[in-house]
């Protein structure tokens, strides 16, 4: 008896030890349901750790944005998202919370309602803009002039 009660044991031992191990198994997902990650960076002015959390509060508003990391010292946002992101969305969404970005620019009434601690030098860089602009402009219309003054007089020295 204890012969047959020993080989018994042995036996359930060898079925356990032998039995089909269960991998297991990574649930498949649907070709649909791939979702592929994009990326994109940009320019957003600001100044601070205030100004960094409405930056990418701001962003991470836009439909499909998952992710949001503002440089505070590049002064560039560097977003991942969805591939429904309408980055012209994320723009807007960052413009109406008073920031200027490398493609659209805030409208005085939102830049005015930022918190003190989270408004930068705003005018202070559309104003060195608008001079590297104006300055641009009047030296090519002396040279325009100049050189229209130099034709002239080449023409009536050559009659």
């Amino acid at each position: 008896m204890k012969k047959l009660f020993f080989v018994l044991v042995i036996f359930a031992l060898l079925l356990v030890a032998c039995g089909k191990k269960e991998e297991a198994q990574i649930p498949e997902t649907p070709v649909d349901e791939v979702v592929t990650t994009v990326s994109m960076n940009f320019k957003v002015l600001g100044e601070s750790e205030t100004a960094k959390k409405l930056i990418e509060a701001a962003a991470l508003s836009v439909k499909g944005v998952t992710e949001a990391n503002w440089n505070m010292d590049k002064k560039t946002i560097n977003l991942k998202g969805t591939q429904e992101v309408v980055w012209e969305d994320v723009h807007s969404a960052i413009a109406g919370a008073g920031f200027d970005t490398d493609i659209m620019k805030a409208t005085k009434e939102a830049f005015n309602n930022l918190p003190e601690e989270a408004k930068y030098m705003r005018e202070r860089n559309a104003t060195l803009r608008d001079e590297e602009q104006s300055n641009s402009n009047k030296k090519n219309k002396t040279e325009a002039k100049s050189s229209n003054g130099r034709r002239k007089a080449t023409r009536q020295k050559a009659e």
